[in-house]
């Protein structure tokens, strides 16, 4: 994620608003590292299956540290993952230590002028999901409870193994640019985005061919958490699950459909360049989570818009 500080005291001047993200990161990444690596697509679970990451972090009264590195695979996308998620522990750590002081030596200290969190005696500004207004896309036909689940359950395996999946057939690359090429990768997503839905929906769900937040809470955690979840651990994993149900669901009607996730494929699938390979690879996958995970950041919201109204034309 381009991440990295050794000393956070010293770049807290620059920090401003973004020490809220870092905060969020924390939390999203608590329940990523503490989970084992699960398989999940939506970030959960070694942030879609890379190496494990952890962080050290420590307070020193006023100044705090952040360090990290990864366990697994260290390479540097999973060492600047560490650094973060530690920083982030780090300024959780301080905000404790904060919250336990005079409200008024706060701006002094920091040097901020205000942080995104209700700590007493700071001017906050609010800490909620920004969102895009709900479009007026009809939701889609439920999926029907019969759909093979086989190819969700074959990319959470990759996911696992950190390999790629191909959702398109073995002549799809062999056929001219053009509409029938495009129309048959619309249609290969589509397949699996029904796929997905309805394997969530055996794994957590009711089989009634459409996905809930609460069902979507429990699929993730169940696939990503072991089984010596904390009660901590749920709340960040729901928390992280809520940011990315808000900005799938589309239409806002609370329950994600084939269509909605659809648009999600189409996107991840070309998030790299802009084009499109009917494969999803693993950079591919945590890109896109990134963007799913910070809630105060709308470019995959407008990306998730703009496919769903190529792909169906509403």
């Amino acid at each position: 994620m381009g991440f990295s500080m050794q000393n956070l005291s010293n770049s807290l001047l620059k920090m401003g608003t973004s020490f809220l993200q870092l905060g969020t990161f924390y939390a999203a990444a608590k329940s990523i590292n503490h989970g084992g690596c699960g398989g999940s697509i939506f970030g959960s679970g070694c942030c879609g299956g890379g190496g494990g990451y952890y962080g050290i972090g420590y307070s020193t009264g006023p100044m705090f540290y952040g360090g990290g590195f990864g366990l697994g695979q260290i390479a540097s996308d999973r060492y600047m993952m560490g650094q973060m998620y530690a920083a982030g522990f780090a300024a959780n750590q301080q905000l404790n230590y904060l919250s336990s002081m005079n409200g008024a030596m706060y701006p002094s200290m920091i040097g901020m002028p205000s942080l995104n969190m209700n700590l007493p005696g700071v001017t906050t500004a609010s800490a909620t999901q920004q969102t895009i207004s709900p479009t007026n896309n009809p939701a889609a036909d439920k999926v029907d409870k019969n759909q093979s689940t086989a190819l969700a359950e074959k990319y959470e395996q990759n996911v696992k193994d950190k390999k790629s999946t191909t959702f398109v057939t073995n002549s799809w690359k062999d056929m001219q640019e053009g509409a029938e090429k495009n129309d048959a990768h619309r249609d290969a997503s589509n397949n699996f985005a029904k796929s997905y839905i309805m394997h969530m929906d055996k794994t957590t769900g009711n089989s009634d061919g459409e996905i809930t937040l609460d069902e979507f809470k429990e699929y993730n955690i169940k696939t990503d958490l072991g089984d010596d979840v904390t009660d901590d651990m749920k709340k960040a994993a729901n928390e992280s699950s809520a940011v990315i149900f808000n900005k799938l669901d589309q239409n806002g009607d609370g329950k994600l459909d084939w269509k909605e996730m659809s648009a999600m494929f189409t996107v991840y699938d070309g998030i790299k360049d802009g084009k499109y390979d009917g494969v999803i690879t693993n950079e591919e996958l945590e890109a896109g989570n990134s963007l799913m995970l910070d809630k105060n950041n709308q470019t995959i919201t407008q990306k998730l818009r703009a496919a769903y109204k190529d792909i169906f034309n509403p």
